[in-house]
């Protein structure tokens, strides 16, 4: 790799880190407690970051190619995600923990409030499924083994891995602990997911349906 080329790449990692990556950290659970979800405008913002997403992508991953033979394995990473968010939420019924998160929820009471709740889920998801489990973890493990060359085994890739599901579980600390912990299980998920099919879709898509069947059932 030209040292030149590698510095941009750490430059542009850790531009991406904060300003994506890092923010959500720093989330007012007050604020956003009586807001989240409480109305259904157009979704500039997410739009915004999708588009974002979609340039990543294409820039690191130099194609759009979609294997739809793949695509029904996303039934699979949708019926994992509400297996792992059931169990969660009966352990910690048993246990006697509450969730702490007062985000005010409100499904949307218009067609064009649905319509702008599925832009918001679907440009969403599209941004945290490449942002997330496409790029984080594959892109430190390549930034780690150019700053430290002997790093280039199991053990650098279990580190990365690990950081990926703590940044995405964290990034949901404004809603409480047990949407932290059900964000590391999300991320597990999607990312094997990813991993398994190397289609980036199939996350999207049970991210997506995910979100929605969620927000109906609460």
């Amino acid at each position: 790799m030209k040292i030149h080329s590698f510095i941009y790449e750490i430059i542009f990692f850790s531009l991406v880190f904060l300003f994506c990556f890092l923010p959500p950290f720093f989330t007012d659970a007050s604020i956003v407690g009586t807001s989240l979800f409480s109305t259904w405008n157009f979704p500039f913002q997410q739009l915004g970051l999708c588009i974002f997403a979609v340039i990543l992508y294409y820039f690191f991953k130099r194609t759009f190619k979609v294997d739809y033979t793949k695509l029904f394995h996303s039934i699979f990473i949708l019926a994992m995600l509400f297996f792992t968010a059931l169990l969660l939420k009966g352990f910690s019924i048993l246990v006697g923990f509450s969730n702490e998160s007062t985000a005010k929820v409100s499904l949307p009471k218009s067609i064009l409030q649905w319509l702008f709740c599925l832009l918001q889920f679907l440009f969403s998801a599209v941004y945290e499924e490449v942002l997330y489990r496409f790029y984080f973890s594959d892109e430190l493990f390549s930034v780690t083994k150019g700053l430290f060359p002997k790093c280039k085994g199991k053990k650098t890739h279990i580190f990365c891995e690990l950081s990926g599901v703590l940044v995405f579980a964290f990034a949901h600390f404004y809603l409480g602990w047990l949407a932290v912990i059900n964000g590391a299980f999300a991320h597990i998920v999607l990312r094997l997911g990813y991993k398994k099919t190397d289609n980036l879709l199939c996350c999207i898509l049970a991210h997506f349906f995910y979100n929605i069947i969620s927000l109906i059932l609460l």
